[in-house]
């Protein structure tokens, strides 16, 4: 199988990486670069200049898109900024190769839209890549909401709080894509990963407000934090979900807590557990030990590969419908935003 992989940084090298793993490896990588070698970038986001990925998993490089679709991949692994996901989807759309896709899919609600219509006027297989929901805690969380094991959420709170310039020690965080407005950045769409779980939890969410804009030094030209009042329905009952994102966190804290109407369960993903509580005691604890942060986003990669050649033209998780959901509401965000505290 010809596989193109646009985007060669961190997320980029951790799917070739997890692709390899994950199939019997015997196929003919593809990239778009200028450069002639490319240093390996670990798991862990750190540097390797005694590695060359083009020369381990030789790799042949284009020097542009047009060239590398010449010889019709039958995937391409998406991995670029922000602000290319659109163009270089419909392109390798176009073209006749399924798409795996970073998030977020795209910056607007029209060309996620155009680029679902043309994958199903092609026949062709498109996921978007969003990881928590593949993480055991979470799953947990899903099934207990499924069982109304606790009765109902009366309010929920999700929380993603980390020091952006410590995300890649591989460079200077300027240069990062999600730092860069030109380039899609902003704590709004690159953590979007809220968005997608909440999605997932509960089915719909509707916008009410928000506020936020760059209250850091940071030398970014996006918004750094955004505190928005989401909510949704639930058993017929409206719940008000607070949503707080931020670049600044320090240390970092990533939280999903649900207040159900005697107990409250607090999924931490920095330390990897659940806790579900009464006002007297713990009812549960689960602490999820041999799961590696890596292993989600295998499980959602291995899902899309069994699934790619599948009819009729079901997606695997997460599709092109469903990512929409979230960037409706990112696009609200990022205009409430705008309109509260103006350009950053």
């Amino acid at each position: 199988m010809k596989v193109l992989f646009l985007g060669l940084g961190g997320v980029g090298q951790r799917h070739l990486r997890n692709f390899h793993e994950l199939t019997d490896g015997k196929h003919q990588y593809l990239t778009v670069s200028n450069r002639i070698s490319k240093y390996e970038i670990s798991n862990a986001l750190e540097l390797n200049e005694a590695v060359d990925i083009f020369k381990k998993y030789s790799i042949k490089v284009f020097p542009n898109i047009d060239q590398a679709l010449l010889l019709k991949p039958k995937l391409s692994i998406i991995s670029t900024p922000s602000s290319l996901h659109f163009e270089q989807t419909k392109l390798a759309l176009k073209n006749g190769s399924n798409v795996y896709l970073e998030k977020p899919a795209t910056l607007t609600k029209k060309e996620c839209q155009e680029l679902r219509l043309i994958s199903k006027k092609k026949n062709l297989k498109i996921s978007v890549s969003f990881q928590l929901r593949f993480m055991p805690w979470l799953q947990k969380v899903k099934e207990i909401l499924n069982s109304n094991k606790y009765g109902r959420p009366l309010f929920v709170s999700a929380l993603v709080s980390e020091y952006m310039p410590d995300w890649h020690k591989y460079e200077d965080y300027k240069n990062s894509y999600a730092s860069r407005k030109e380039l899609g950045g902003g704590v709004v769409f690159t953590q979007i990963h809220e968005l997608d779980y909440l999605i997932y939890l509960f089915g719909t969410l509707k916008f009410h407000s928000a506020i936020g804009g760059k209250f850091s030094d940071l030398n970014i030209n996006v918004e750094d934090t955004a505190f928005s009042l989401l909510y949704t329905e639930y058993m017929g009952k409206i719940i008000p979900i607070k949503l707080s994102q931020d670049y600044l966190g320090q240390p970092k804290s990533r939280e999903l807590l649900i207040q159900f109407e005697s107990v409250r369960l607090i999924c931490d993903f920095v330390k990897g557990n659940l806790r579900i509580e009464s006002s007297d005691k713990v009812l549960e604890f689960e602490e999820y030990k041999s799961f590696e942060r890596n292993d989600a986003f295998k499980a959602q990669l291995k899902n899309f590969i069994d699934l790619m050649d599948c009819k009729p033209n079901d997606n695997a998780p997460v599709s092109l419908s469903e990512a929409l959901l979230g960037i409706e509401i990112a696009e609200k965000i990022k205009k409430d935003i705008l309109l509260s505290l103006g350009d950053t």
